[in-house]
């Protein structure tokens, strides 16, 4: 199938799917978030691979990667979700083995998110650096804020066999490629037996 007809089926589907929600007057849950995410990332994006719930220190709802980047989104559908995030990652890991973080967030908590952004504490992550995806009413991925760089941009491919492996300025390495390609495809194998 090729991108064009791929993307005009998508399209129509997410269209079909927005009128459903509108009409029923439901929430936006976090499987169609997620399924939204899946196809912002691979397909508008042009990420190599994208999977969800990965644990790598935290459990990420999404994880899209390419060659240089890794970025983690977690999803939030309430308020009391999006501050409790701040809670619990609070004692966690002080760096982050992803270049960006961002939340992901029905246009409803567009405002809200911000605001909650626009905080800083201390906790696992500088707020300011966090970015914030908003999915309108359309179902279309947006960014309200941009993430800013956790760490510098690095070959994910590229194994160091150096002492100061670790020490090069990123924490990306061999063993988050290897969790990361094993996750996918296990999502995948579960997609093909589920069938």
């Amino acid at each position: 199938m090729s991108y064009s007809v791929y993307n005009e089926s998508t399209q129509k589907a997410k269209l079909a799917l927005a009128q459903a929600i509108s009409e029923s007057k439901k929430k936006l849950d976090s499987t169609t978030i997620k399924a939204l995410l899946f196809d912002y990332f691979r397909f508008q994006r042009s990420f190599l691979g994208v999977l969800s719930e990965f644990n790598f220190g935290n459990i990420e709802d999404f994880i899209a990667f390419k060659r240089n980047e890794v970025i983690a989104v977690e999803i939030k559908i309430s308020k009391s979700d999006f501050k409790h995030d701040f809670i619990k990652r609070k004692y966690k890991q002080k760096s982050s083995p992803y270049h960006k973080f961002y939340f992901c967030v029905p246009s409803s908590l567009k405002d809200f998110g911000l605001e909650i952004l626009k905080q800083r504490d201390g906790n696992f992550l500088d707020r300011a650096k966090i970015g914030l995806l908003v999915i309108d009413d359309n179902l279309n991925v947006n960014v309200a804020k941009k993430a800013q760089l956790l760490q510098p941009k690095s070959d994910i491919f590229k194994i160091e066999t150096n002492e100061n492996s670790w020490n090069r300025g990123g924490f990306v390495n061999e063993n988050l490629v290897y969790y990361l390609i094993q996750q996918m495809s296990g999502e995948l194998a579960k997609c093909k037996i589920l069938k």
